[in-house]
C-alpha cells in the first residue's frame, strides 16, 4: 500500500540448518518519532535433502527468491502495507533489503507512531506481519486468500496430479513445484513483542519463524527376497487439494488420487536394502484410513503379483514421514515400519521494521 510516510527499510536473511539468527544488525536509525523503520531479518531451517519439488534448504537456496511481507494493524484486517517484497542484494553491500518494483530500486517501511489513527486497534503502533516463500506463489497450485484479523493467514492449494481413473500423484507431478512456506507474527511494536519489552538491538526487530505447512513422505525397502523386482509402489487415496488456515488449521480436502512410482529394479543387483524407492513427495496433511491402500507389484521366479499392506497415519504439518516395506518376511503381506521425523527445525528469524 502506497503511502508517503512509509519507506522501506533494510532485510537482513539468514536461513542456516538448526542455527539461530547471527548477522549483525546495524544501529536503528531514527530520523524523528515518526520515522523508525523495520528492518527484517529471517530464518528458516530444514533438516532434509532436496526432494522431486524445489526445496528450500539453505541460505543459498534463500537468496534466489523474493520474500513477500503483509503488514496489517494489530487487530484488524486493514492494511500497513501489502505485497512488500524482500530481495537479496549482493555486490558491494551483501544482505537482505526491502525492494520497489515500480521504481526498480532499494526502499524503506516504518513503524506506526503512537497516537495514529489506528492507535485503537489493541496495543498503540502495533502490527500483525505474514510472510510468505516465494514471493509470488507457485502458479496454479497455492492460491493466497484474504487475511483475517480472527483466523489469520490462509491459503487454498491443489498440488498437481494427472487426471485419469485413478488418478496419478507421481513424482514426475512434482518435478516443477516450487515449495512454499508461511511465517505469521502478531502484536509487534518497535519496542514490544506482545507484553515483553525489546531492549538494546532487538528494538524495531520482529521474530518470524518460517514454516512448512505440508508434509513429506519418503518410501524406502526395508527387506525383500533376493532376486525380486520390484516393479512399482502405489499409495491410494491421497486428498491433493484443501485450504490451510492458521487458526484452524486444514480443510475441505479433496480430488483424492494414487501416489505411484514406476521402479522396475531388481534386488540387491539394482537395490540395496534401506533403497529410496518412493519419494520424496510434497503432502498434504490429512488422516489415511481404509485396507490394502499400499501395492506394492513385484517379479519372482518369473511369477508377477500384487502384494498389499495398510498405512492408517495421520501427516501433519512440517512432518517427515519415512515407511520402510518388509516383503520379505510374509509372502502375501507388506509389513511397513514408520519413523516421524520434524522437516525442520526453526530458530527465531526476526523483522526489523524502521
Amino acid at each position: 500500500m502506497a503511502n508517503n510516510n512509509w519507506h522501506i527499510g533494510l532485510l537482513l536473511l539468514a536461513a542456516k540448518m538448526f542455527a539461530g539468527c547471527s548477522a549483525d544488525i546495524p544501529e536503528l536509525t531514527v530520523q524523528d518519532e515518526s520515522s523508525k523503520e523495520i528492518k527484517i531479518q529471517v530464518c528458516s531451517t530444514s533438516s532434509t535433502d532436496a526432494t522431486r519439488a524445489n526445496i528450500i534448504s539453505d541460505n543459498t537456496d534463500l537468496q534466489s527468491h523474493d520474500i513477500r511481507i503483509d503488514a496489517y494493524y494489530h487487530g484488524t484486517s486493514t492494511s500497513l502495507f501489502d505485497n512488500a517484497k524482500l530481495r537479496y542484494r549482493s555486490g558491494y553491500i551483501t544482505r537482505w533489503e526491502f525492494y520497489s518494483t515500480s521504481s526498480s530500486d532499494w526502499t524503506h517501511y516504518y513503524w506506526p507512531i503512537a497516537g495514529s489513527v489506528h492507535s485503537e486497534a489493541g496495543t498503540v503502533g502495533a502490527v500483525d506481519f505474514v510472510g510468505y516463500v516465494p514471493y509470488t506463489p507457485p502458479s496454479g497450485i497455492i492460491t493466497i486468500n484474504d487475511y483475517s484479523d480472527s483466523n489469520g493467514p490462509s491459503f487454498s492449494a491443489a498440488l498437481p496430479y494427472t487426471a485419469g481413473s485413478p488418478n496419478t500423484f507421481d513424482e514426475s507431478s512434482q518435478n516443477d513445484m516450487q515449495e512454499f512456506l508461511y511465517a505469521y507474527k502478531t502484536n509487534q511494536r518497535n519496542d514490544y513483542d506482545g507484553a515483553t519489552p525489546k531492549t538494546g538491538d532487538n528494538i524495531g526487530k520482529v521474530a518470524l519463524d518460517f514454516q512448512h505447512p505440508f508434509a513429506l513422505v519418503n518410501i524406502y525397502l526395508k527387506s525383500v527376497r533376493r532376486g525380486t523386482i520390484i516393479n512399482t509402489v502405489e499409495l491410494s487415496g491421497i486428498a491433493t487439494s484443501g485450504t490451510f488456515i492458521y487458526s484452524s488449521g486444514w480443510s475441505s480436502l479433496g480430488t483424492n488420487a494414487t501416489l505411484s512410482k514406476s521402479v522396475g529394479k531388481e534386488s540387491p543387483i539394482q537395490l540395496n536394502l534401506n533403497t529410496l524407492i518412493g519419494g520424496p513427495y510434497i503432502v498434504i496433511p490429512q488422516t489415511l484410513s481404509g485396507s490394502n491402500n499400499l501395492t506394492v507389484n513385484q517379479t519372482y521366479n518369473e511369477s508377477t503379483g500384487d502384494i498389499h499392506g495398510t498405512i492408517n497415519d495421520t501427516w501433519l504439518p512440517g512432518m517427515i514421514y519415512n515407511y520402510y516395506l518388509d516383503l520379505g518376511k510374509d509372502n502375501g503381506r507388506i509389513l511397513i515400519d514408520v519413523e516421524i521425523e520434524p522437516w525442520q527445525t526453526h530458530e527465531v528469524p526476526t523483522i526489523d521494521v524502521k
